[in-house]
């Protein structure tokens, strides 16, 4: 359901705020994934109130709506980051060289830009921009680890979360995850973080993030790396 006026998405905001109100503390990662997971929810019908207008502000939307009982996903949200992981893997093997042949930043984002200019959309001009994979590649950075150590690629069609940045940083353990980060690790992506993913970098410890492009969307202002000057735009 969209306001009258500005086009905004209430149901998205609706769902968000259902979500929050599951959990006494959200940090500030999860409050950004929930948002992302929010534009990939089923449209809902909501009585609501226009007090306030406010896109962050999820109060402002109210609803009577009986949503039914909740129900446990986690071994489904597990299947879907693995499934990610997987479909990530496959498209860096057919799209990237060895990691071997990428011992510099530069040498990554130089073979990263080739394989987007050669990629070609094939979810066809009749699906929704919402049901296709962003053409987006990430990578981790090391000198420690002898250059560029993990990639990784967006498979964000099927499922809003699972960002290029999402599927390097967020393996099913998270002791794991932590693992992959060096002191010098500095995360590589072709396009701005946005708040979800630089906030997860930020938790697991990144001190320096480099991309090639700046994403416009709202998503990617206001960000976790931006806020503590870890991120710069890299210029090949």
């Amino acid at each position: 359901m969209r306001g009258e006026s500005d086009g905004r998405n209430y149901g998205d905001a609706w769902m968000r705020r259902r979500v929050f109100t599951t959990a006494k503390a959200l940090t500030t990662f999860e409050r950004a994934l929930v948002k992302v997971c929010a534009t990939k929810a089923t449209t809902v019908r909501v009585d609501r109130d226009d007090d306030d207008d406010d896109d962050d502000d999820d109060d402002a939307v109210r609803s009577t709506i009986d949503v039914g009982e909740f129900e446990d996903v986690t071994d489904w949200a597990r299947r879907a980051v693995e499934r990610g992981a997987e479909e990530s893997r496959a498209r860096c093997r057919a799209a990237l060289p060895a990691l071997e042949a990428m011992p510099t930043e530069r040498s990554f984002f130089l073979a990263a830009s080739d394989a987007l200019e050669a990629s070609v959309d094939d979810e066809g001009e009749g699906r929704s921009r919402r049901g296709r994979d962003r053409k987006v590649f990430a990578a981790l950075h090391s000198p420690t680890r002898g250059g560029v150590y993990a990639v990784a690629a967006n498979t964000n069609g099927g499922n809003a979360v699972l960002h290029a940045e999402m599927n390097l940083l967020f393996p099913a353990d998270d002791a794991r995850a932590r693992r992959l980060i060096e002191p010098d690790t500095t995360l590589l992506v072709t396009l701005q973080c946005c708040r979800m993913c630089a906030a997860r970098a930020v938790e697991l410890g990144v001190r320096r993030a480099a991309y090639l492009r700046e994403d416009p969307g709202p998503l990617a202002s206001r960000t976790a790396l931006a806020a503590l000057a870890r991120e710069s735009r890299f210029d090949l």
